[in-house]
């Protein structure tokens, strides 16, 4: 197993800076509440079944940081008390809520840009033939998604005929929401190329115009929609060409990674591809999938 599957406290802080103004901050004035290590046991069981996240004993201290944000939200002094609230969920309401502040949604535009030029490469060798399916396997926020879009709207500028379809998923709730809204920070944009940026994406109707959204030519190709990748009947009604699930394997387990790469197989057409993240490894190949270059693999014909 893995050591260390869930992100640093520094990760967690980066990641902070950007976290979608809604979610509560515990106040330095106040004494965050000490999770016990029963309790910390029961909330890590619960996110591994619930989600098949891993996480070890030594982010104790981050897990009481983020769930103390639900203390906060639900004005609870205690995760024993939390713990109790779960326990008698029995709607599931706040289970969600839950998987949201332990899930990590580090994600940007062109993030591991080499991937988006294999990508390119792709797509201008299939873009005659037939309709092109993608899916964002671990969306978070859209950015990867929208990314997809971009390179598949530059070819369709050259190939009147070309097609495609994009799906984005992802378990977190809350960020399938930002990707729905399309909204960002202007930030966010600054690594885009400057025509891209003026092409896909507008200021109008946005406050102050700090922040910029997604244009209508992204969107008409793209959905979204809740998917966790752990249940393992739920499959997409649609097979993909091209499936991309980076940087999230190292959050799980291997006998979990290797359950979740085996779905996501199952819906990749034969001669198509998956790209996982630069530093990630299939430690053991599932047996349809053949090795292309780091990171990416093609399904056997």
């Amino acid at each position: 197993m893995m050591k260390d599957r869930f992100p640093s406290d520094h990760t967690r802080v980066q990641q902070m800076k950007t976290a979608d103004p809604n979610q509560g901050v515990w106040p330095s004035s106040l004494k965050l509440p000490t999770l016990s290590n029963a309790d910390f046991k029961f909330f890590s069981k619960l996110i591994y079944d619930k989600a098949g996240i891993d996480i070890p004993l030594e982010k104790k201290s981050l897990m009481e940081n983020r769930l103390g944000k639900r203390l906060l939200a639900l004005k609870l002094t205690q995760f024993s008390q939390y713990k109790q609230l779960l326990q008698g969920d029995a709607v599931g309401k706040e289970l969600v809520l839950f998987t949201n502040s332990l899930t990590t949604n580090k994600t940007e535009f062109f993030r591991e840009s080499l991937h988006f030029s294999y990508l390119k490469d792709l797509l201008e060798k299939h873009a005659s033939n037939r309709m092109i399916t993608l899916w964002s396997a671990a969306s978070s926020s859209g950015e990867e998604a929208y990314t997809m879009a971009m390179m598949c709207e530059e070819l369709a500028k050259t190939v009147p005929l070309f097609d495609y379809r994009i799906l984005g998923t992802d378990i977190d709730t809350q960020r399938l929401q930002m990707a729905e809204r399309g909204i960002y920070d202007i930030e966010a944009i600054a690594n885009i190329p400057s025509t891209f940026q003026h092409e896909y994406f507008e200021a109008e109707g946005v406050q102050e115009q700090k922040q910029v959204k997604i244009g209508k030519k992204l969107r008409q190709r793209l959905k979204f929609r809740h998917h966790n990748l752990v249940e393992y009947g739920d499959l997409i009604p649609l097979d993909f060409d091209i499936i991309f699930l980076r940087n999230v394997l190292f959050y799980f387990d291997a006998h979990t990674a290797q359950q979740i790469v085996a779905k996501l197989v199952s819906q990749l057409k034969p001669g198509g591809f998956l790209f996982i993240g630069l530093t990630e490894k299939l430690h053991k190949i599932d047996p349809q999938l053949t090795y292309v270059e780091a990171s990416i693999y093609q399904k056997k014909v």
